[in-house]
């Protein structure tokens, strides 16, 4: 087996859990009015709502990992990764339900729903650990060819809020309908058809609009570090 050995006079990576790290604080709630129409259908309409606060979030207060040693804020450490409660989200949908029983067994429902999902730090896949976003802003970048400015003292905290947008999953429009036909007739008799119960049959379509995406350039042209985040 193979293991990376430390090289000497060289800072090794460190992984840091914030002491008053907690558990995010989520709220859901909703409201929905529904109306019968007639003795076989209904339609209702309700809004549904989440909010999100403290969620886990990645720091990295020393440069992220493409910072060459010499012009990380503190050069005396190499990359470090600090978890901590730092980002919120919010969850807002309209939502609509027809049913209808027709004759002969056959329902029929479709609902359709109109939301919106939007956060500061989407955490899709493996979640906070995977999920990187640039922690610092670096006052001497220069999209010339090499590492420009990034001295100790040309670093800034970079605001949360201004990733604040649609989620990687949000999805704005859903329409899901679905059908469920009883068998007017039951394939096993007597006792078998009495354990076994009816037959049905049932289906279901989805469609709904695509997620969100960002165009990215490749290069690292900010030099924060990281040249998958430069939209």
């Amino acid at each position: 087996q193979l293991r990376d050995l430390p090289i000497a006079n060289q800072p090794t990576q460190t992984r840091l859990i914030d002491p008053a790290l907690r558990s995010p604080m989520t709220q859901r709630f909703n409201v929905t009015f529904e109306h019968q129409i007639g003795a076989h259908a209904s339609v209702s309409a309700g809004y549904v709502g989440a909010r999100g606060d403290g969620l886990y979030r990645f720091f990295e207060p020393n440069a992220q990992a493409e910072v060459p040693q010499d012009r990380r804020p503190d050069p005396r450490f190499a990359r470090a990764r600090l978890l901590t409660n730092a980002s919120s989200s919010t969850y807002d949908a309209l939502q609509i339900v027809g049913r209808h029983r027709l004759s002969r067994g056959l329902d029929l429902t479709a609902v359709y729903t109109f939301g919106s999902s939007r956060d500061d730090y989407s955490t899709t896949g493996s979640g906070a650990l995977a999920a990187q976003m640039p922690s610092l802003i670096n006052l001497g970048a220069s999209a010339a060819a090499g590492f420009q400015g990034g001295l100790p003292g040309q670093w800034v905290p970079r605001p949360v809020d201004v990733d604040w947008g649609p989620s990687d999953f949000d999805v704005r429009h859903s329409l899901v309908l679905s059908h469920l036909y009883e068998l007017p007739f039951h394939p096993a008799r007597g006792w078998l058809g009495a354990i076994a119960g009816g037959w049905s049959v049932s289906g279901i379509f989805v469609a709904r609009s695509g997620e969100p995406f960002s165009l990215r350039l490749g290069p690292d042209v900010n030099d924060d570090g990281n040249a998958f985040s430069d939209r």
